[in-house]
């Protein structure tokens, strides 16, 4: 008669064949997610070393935190650099310095003397900044072919923001214009000095002279109409 330990005989032979698979199969795995992580540095260290930067996300949809498309050429100095006069109707504004979406300098009067300027103050925080903002990239879609931009001076007042929330601005609400940080109103405040409200904007004309204050859609396509 067979005994409770001949009769476990086969099941122990029978776990062991199943553990040996399972090693087997682990093996396998880890070969090949070793060989896959090996081709995935290989490919990144082939485009670093290529300068090929990939602006993608993992789903294949471009990173909103970085540039669209090429830095527009702007280039419009005067003949003369303006001198500023004030900032009230008929003044010459002061210049405007700061670092675009596109980690690169702009000035008013080195890069958009010749052109009319909507300077803007807008908060990445502020909802009625985020509804105009649209408004001013269809304007500028309609007049930027007369000399029209935009300059928007934009920060946060709840956080200090950085170039990749510059993009995810200009990204997002489709602008092509020139936005600069302005971080403690730093650069804003040149122009609405000790005034903390946005958004707010001032019109001006080529050579930097001040137009309108706060103008509305209309008043700025009457400039050109």
């Amino acid at each position: 008669m067979a005994t409770a330990s001949t009769l476990a005989h086969p099941c122990l032979a029978r776990l062991g064949s199943i553990r040996a698979a399972l090693a087997l199969l682990v093996t396998l795995a880890s070969a090949s997610c070793t060989s896959a992580e090996e081709d995935a540095d290989a490919s990144s260290q082939a485009a670093a070393e290529s300068g090929d930067t990939d602006t993608e996300t993992e789903t294949g949809e471009p990173d909103p935190t970085q540039p669209l498309g090429e830095r527009p050429a702007y280039g419009y100095a005067c003949d003369q650099a303006p001198v500023p006069t004030g900032l009230y109707v008929d003044d010459v504004a002061p210049d405007v310095v700061g670092l675009d979406q596109w980690g690169e300098p702009i000035s008013l009067h080195a890069d958009l003397c010749e052109r009319t300027v909507l300077l803007v103050r807008a908060g990445f925080d502020c909802g009625q900044c985020n509804e105009e903002a649209p408004k001013y990239a269809a304007l500028v879609e309609q007049y930027g072919d007369q000399g029209f931009t935009v300059l928007t001076m934009l920060h946060d007042s709840t956080r200090t923001i950085a170039a990749e929330d510059l993009n995810l601005w200009a990204n997002v609400h489709g602008l092509s214009h020139p936005v600069v940080l302005d971080n403690a109103f730093e650069l804003s405040d040149t122009y609405w000095p000790g005034f903390a409200g946005r958004p707010i904007s001032k019109l001006l004309g080529p050579g930097a002279v001040v137009l309108r204050d706060s103008p509305s859609i209309e008043d700025i396509a009457a400039v050109f109409e």
